[in-house]
């Protein structure tokens, strides 16, 4: 898992919730780096010494964190934020909750775990996967992560995801594998290459370069010009001006976990119109 060292470490054999009443502006889980290898070219701040945020160990039932900003993780293994290990795989929930500024060799922020009405930004990874390394991920906003390798520039979001439902992408993912499935997203200048994964009722910016034309042609996907895709400062679809408006199925969407009966990551409501978004957030019809 890198090195070794984390704020929270979850182990044991029973479900277990811990919810931050405040919500995620006023609760940090904060990692720390190296400060020997601050100055490191290739992984900054990530040496023996450093310190990750949240260990889900395997054997661990099940966990939820809800409503925490996990911030400045650091390791040289995967997942400077969570680290869910794959023998926890997707029972790790991470909920209402805020990944930025970590970097780790692989997933930056989130490794294997299932992510709910939360944003990824900001994380690094030197390898693969700046946001997140597999795992499932639902109703969240996924923007501004990186690689620090310019040949690695395709690796810089998501790496390998089996899941993603009603998420919002601006940064490019790998997939490797041809049985991730997509429902309800939006890929705003987002390059997938490698496999072609299963989707359904997502919107593509046309500087994606994805060919819908290899998807099914009953999968109810389309391809949006950049400028019909408006959005404001908080990637919230501005009404008039953006076409994934009221394009989303609510009968394709998963119901486990159930994300659509809340409010979305913002706090907005989530279905209008008696219809719902793609993507992690709704537009506001107020």
């Amino acid at each position: 898992s890198g090195s070794g060292r984390f704020r929270v470490a979850i182990t044991g054999e029973r479900i277990m919730r811990i919810k931050a009443v405040e919500g995620p502006e006023k609760t940090v889980i904060r990692g720390e780096s190296d400060p020997d290898h601050l100055g490191d070219a290739d992984y900054p701040g990530c040496g023996a010494n450093a310190v990750q945020c949240v260990l889900y160990a395997a054997g661990s039932y099940g966990f939820q964190l809800q409503g925490f900003t996990l911030a400045d993780g650091r390791s040289m293994g995967g997942g400077a934020a969570v680290y869910a290990n794959i023998g926890g795989a997707y029972r790790f929930w991470l909920d209402d909750c805020i990944v930025t500024n970590c970097v780790a060799f692989r997933g930056g922020g989130v490794y294997w775990a299932r992510v709910v009405n939360s944003i990824l930004c900001g994380n690094t990874c030197c390898y693969i996967g700046g946001a997140m390394e597999g795992g499932k991920i639902y109703g969240s906003l996924v923007y501004g992560n990186k690689a620090f390798f310019p040949y690695l520039a395709a690796h810089r979001g998501c790496y390998d995801l089996k899941h993603a439902n009603h998420t919002t992408f601006f940064d490019h993912l790998h997939i490797d594998s041809g049985w991730t499935t997509f429902i309800n997203c939006l890929f705003y200048k987002v390059y997938m290459p490698n496999a072609t994964p299963q989707v359904f009722h997502n919107v593509f910016s046309a500087t994606s370069g994805v060919d819908v034309n290899k998807f099914p042609a009953d999968s109810g996907n389309y391809v949006v010009e950049d400028e019909n895709l408006a959005y404001d400062e908080n990637y919230r679809p501005i009404v008039g001006h953006n076409e994934a408006i009221d394009f989303g199925s609510i009968a394709a969407s998963e119901t486990e976990p159930d994300f659509l009966s809340g409010p979305d990551v913002l706090g907005g409501q989530r279905i209008s119109n008696g219809t719902i978004d793609v993507g992690a957030l709704e537009a506001d019809w107020r």
